[in-house]
């Protein structure tokens, strides 16, 4: 077992690890929002990943979609959270209440005070809002600052570093892509080759698209961060939103650095 969460059940694990072992995209959001979400579950040995997590009311169906693999949410041991925005957050609260057991939340430094809910979420901030607005293409607005109801902060147990490598069965690589959000992650398995670029980067229609100035604290910055990403050797890319890109992956990506 590695440090942090409790150990869940060790029989239901090995049994989902007999079945399916690895990274495994999951969709959820697209009965209540209409539009799908790709949180990813990484089964090893003895512990059960989840990276990011949905929007409140989604539990169903993470619960069906972890199912495919021999998993349940009450298995999960440890939470990555690439971000602080809060459709990435906005569904621990529910996976928590589901459990028996302590789940390891962990995040960037920089994410942790807004996620713990010591800050208001950067992107209600209004010199924030400002600066993102001057990027904006003549006659786009930002959407409306809302800030979620009864969100009370989720406590970050450990915070994690560029260049870290997590010690599980199936190492994972941490790549700070700040952008988006200061904090941004992007997680690399490189047993797989399978890159998770949480909303540094989008799929839209199957094709790869950088970040969206609509979305980013500080656009030139998240295209910088791209760069760090074209070093690693890849064969699959998982976004957030929009889902995998396993076709030349690798390719797409530098290809699309290039013509930056």
């Amino acid at each position: 077992m590695t440090e942090g969460g409790k150990q869940a059940d060790s029989s239901s694990l090995q049994l989902a690890m007999d079945k399916i072992n690895g990274v495994h995209m999951l969709t959820v959001g697209q009965s209540t929002h209409g539009i799908g979400f790709h949180p990813v579950i990484v089964v090893n040995q003895d512990a059960l990943i989840l990276v990011d997590a949905g929007m409140p009311g989604q539990l169903g169906d993470l619960r069906q979609e972890m199912e495919r693999f021999g998993t349940t949410p009450e298995m999960i041991t440890d939470i990555i959270l690439t971000h602080q925005d809060f459709d990435h957050i906005g569904g621990v609260s529910d996976i928590l209440r589901e459990m028996d057991h302590p789940a390891r939340i962990m995040a960037h430094a920089e994410e942790k005070p807004y996620i713990q809910g010591d800050r208001p979420f950067i992107k209600l901030d209004p010199e924030i809002r400002r600066k993102m607005q001057a990027n904006l293409p003549a006659g786009q607005t930002l959407n409306p600052a809302n800030r979620p109801e009864n969100f009370r902060g989720l406590k970050v147990d450990q915070t994690l570093e560029d260049g870290e490598v997590l010690p599980f069965d199936i190492p994972i690589l941490v790549v700070h892509t700040p952008g988006h959000t200061p904090g941004h992650l992007s997680l690399y398995f490189p047993t797989a080759k399978i890159l998770l670029t949480g909303d540094a980067l989008n799929c839209d229609d199957g094709q790869l698209v950088g970040p969206a100035p609509i979305h980013s604290v500080d656009i030139h910055q998240a295209w910088q961060s791209l760069g760090k990403l074209t070093a690693l050797d890849i064969d699959s890319i998982i976004c957030y939103h929009g889902g995998e890109i396993s076709q030349d992956a690798d390719a797409k990506l530098k290809t699309l650095v290039k013509n930056s």
